[in-house]
């Protein structure tokens, strides 16, 4: 809307300037001495600023402002007084006028501040047709909203039965509370419903793993898999199943969908290939203790070869003092390492949980492994062990596989490299106790370490390979995978950091136990 001003001033001289000022600049005006010509000038015309003296000879211009604002609410007010009267410029700023302007004053700052208030005028205008297009909008986004509502609803009760009946089970959880759960569900919990608690479902055995994936799903955001099994009403086992987690908010809540399948069968049959490949590992192991005994008998040659020579100059010479000396620290050397091949074994024979001295049991198997001679001569090994490393439980067996495999994987992965170093690390927090394995070989590529941990998955030529050079690493694929195993019994954390023409670090997170004081 144009600019159009209406000036009310009962001063004679400063109405007329005002007026040949606005006809100066091609603004419309219409000018009044008196409330009773302004009240005339509002029938007759619409103004988007109103210039009005607060004392019009008796009257008040404030009543005047009163009716401008009831009939054009939108348009501005703008005060011109000779009074500098403290409270008439209060009950002004109560009514919301523009500005405040005391006489005298420039014809020019009067310009001014009437195109401000013409723009405040044209703001109010845009302002209120907004706010009835809103209105509007609003009042059709209403019922649109509620069409598309009912549509989402009968969509959801179409969805929702399908899920109902699809043939694996399903939950879905807010928080730790089970808000829907499907009829295969039900099936194996072996109830009709149920709406408590999502743990309530879970063995025992697996709430800490259950709890642990679902906490990362929703904290996380991302799809993770878990086995573990669902109690049953009758049956105090449960029913093992393989399970999907994904995030899922329910009504502003975090919470996820949990999809899962019975692996009864599967696990019956997984039971007898783990009998089969138990008595593999067994067959491994021993083909492993075979060929380190070899390199064992090597090195007790050695020292029996020095015994023999120095018994032999003491037969000449008689009691010699160096000699002896020699003869003691090889018959102590050879000592400690049947002492150790002993140690091992008795300690393998043991199939019950104990407390572990992880420092201990890397110090046993590097020394061990120094009985395979490609090891002890062309491998630098550094150890770095934390001292007052906490204890870990579990079978020592077990974990003397896995470091053995992890060792061994470590040895072959720089087979033929020029820096060869073997790197053992271990180090604990407040929680937790870690081991790591770093070599400097060749790394493994993305694909590799994709498949690394499958049963006989393996870069090297096969033991029953006969055309490949015997001098080369040979594996039949199971030592990373009894690494996996144990990681999985033990509910351990394993990470791996490999890169190709580097080398490759595995790094086992333990949890920790109390050191006895």
């Amino acid at each position: 809307m144009n600019i159009s001003v209406l000036i009310v001033d009962d001063d004679p001289h400063v109405g007329q300037s005002l007026q040949h000022f606005f006809a100066g600049k091609n603004i419309p005006c219409v000018y009044s001495a008196s409330l009773s010509g302004a009240m005339e000038a509002l029938r007759d015309h619409t103004f988007t600023v109103a210039l009005v003296d607060l004392i019009l000879g008796d009257e008040d211009g404030l009543n005047f402002i009163e009716k401008f604002q009831e009939a054009f609410p939108q348009s501005s007010v703008v005060i011109i007084t000779g009074r500098d009267d403290v409270q008439y410029a209060q009950k002004a700023i109560r009514m919301k006028v523009f500005d405040y302007i005391t006489k005298p004053f420039r014809l020019e700052t009067i310009g001014q501040v009437v195109r401000n208030a013409h723009k405040n005028h044209e703001v109010l205008v845009q302002k209120e047709q907004l706010r009835r297009e809103k209105e509007e909008y609003a009042q059709r986004l209403e019922r649109e909203v509620a069409a598309k509502t009912e549509a989402v609803h009968k969509t959801a009760r179409y969805y929702k039965n399908l899920a109902y009946d699809i043939p694996f089970g399903l939950i879905s959880v807010a928080g730790d509370k089970v808000v829907f759960i499907n009829k295969m569900a039900l099936g194996l919990i072996g109830r009709s419903s149920f709406d408590g608690d999502i743990y309530e479902l879970v063995h025992p055995s697996k709430r800490k793993s259950f709890r642990r994936v679902l906490n990362e799903t929703l904290k996380n955001q991302k799809n993770l898999s878990l086995r573990f099994r669902i109690k049953h009403f009758d049956d105090e086992a449960g029913v093992p199943v393989f399970a999907w987690f994904f995030p899922s908010d329910f009504e502003e809540e975090s919470g996820a969908i949990i999809a899962f399948n019975d692996q009864t069968s599967i696990m019956e049959s997984r039971v007898k290939e783990m009998r089969y490949r138990s008595e593999y590992f067994k067959e491994y192991h021993l083909s492993l203790i075979g060929q380190l005994a070899s390199g064992i008998a090597h090195n007790l040659n050695t020292p029996l070869s020095i015994i023999q020579g120095n018994a032999e100059l003491l037969s000449i010479k008689f009691p010699d003092l160096t000699e002896t000396r020699m003869i003691l620290r090889q018959t102590e050397h050879m000592g400690k390492q049947i002492s150790n091949l002993i140690k091992k074994g008795k300690n393998e024979l043991v199939r019950e949980e104990e407390d572990i001295d992880l420092n201990e049991l890397v110090r046993d198997e590097v020394e061990f492994s120094k009985a395979n001679l490609y090891f002890k001569h062309y491998i630098e090994t550094t150890l770095e062990l934390a001292e007052r490393l906490p204890g870990i439980r579990g079978i020592y067996y077990d974990f003397s596989v896995c470091l053995s495999a992890l060792v061994q994987n470590a040895v072959d992965a720089m087979y033929g490299c020029d820096t060869r170093r073997l790197l053992i690390r271990t180090w604990f927090d407040r929680e937790s106790v870690f081991l790591s394995v770093s070599d400097s070989g060749t790394g493994m590529s993305e694909e590799v370490q994709q498949r690394m941990f499958d049963p006989f998955f393996t870069t090297k030529a096969h033991f029953d390979d006969q055309e490949t050079d015997g001098k080369l690493p040979r594996g039949n694929g199971l030592g990373l995978s009894m690494v996996k195993d144990v990681v999985e019994q033990y509910e351990l954390e394993i990470q791996v950091s490999s890169t190709p023409g580097k080398g490759t670090t595995f790094t086992l997170k333990f949890p920790r136990i109390a050191r006895a004081h």
